[in-house]
């Protein structure tokens, strides 16, 4: 576990340095025009877009630029693979640190959406959205054909991800309301 987070760390780093730059201008040039216009919330608003855009740039350096050394495939039979790949001892190991790793990549998504912009802030809105660009991601792996197994059981997944990660902001804005 500890080599997967590290791996994510080095995977992602320059890229969302990178894109901090870019995203940091315009979240400026946004909050200064917010404010202008009176909206109460405009750095908090713009303070999660920006995170948000900064978490799409993980997901996507996470997922699109480095594949492992492999022809690209596609799998549409959902759950049964997944079942198999994790009852097997040989990919057994592999199978559950990419179902691990793909409710992780999504847990800030499910997090982040919602405080970013008010529209989604419905578990069927996040739903829908975060099998969108799940399925786009996969869609694009098997087209750059970085080696990546376009995979429909990576979108339900990840749509799992999303959940609790917005479960985890509806607990906390429970826990935040009590007296």
């Amino acid at each position: 576990m500890a080599s997967m987070i590290s791996w994510a760390v080095s995977q992602t780093a320059g890229w969302a340095l990178l894109a901090a730059i870019p995203i940091t201008v315009v979240a400026l040039v946004l909050v200064v025009r917010r404010r202008q216009a009176g909206e109460p919330h405009a750095i908090l608003r713009t303070l999660s877009q920006a995170l948000f855009m900064l978490v799409l740039v993980a997901i996507a350096s996470l997922t699109l630029l480095v594949g492992p050394d492999r022809d690209a495939s596609i799998e549409l039979l959902p759950i049964v693979p997944l079942l198999q790949q994790l009852s097997d001892p040989v990919s057994q190991a592999v199978a559950a640190r990419n179902l691990v790793g793909n409710v992780l990549l999504f847990i800030p998504f499910g997090f982040m959406a919602p405080l970013a912009w008010d529209r989604l802030d419905s578990w069927v809105r996040i739903a829908v959205v975060a099998s969108t660009t799940s399925a786009c991601i996969e869609a694009m792996q098997f087209l750059l054909r970085r080696g990546f197994a376009a995979d429909v059981n990576d979108v339900l997944v990840n749509v799992g991800g999303a959940m609790l990660g917005f479960a985890a902001l509806w607990v906390g804005r429970g826990l935040g309301r009590r007296p």
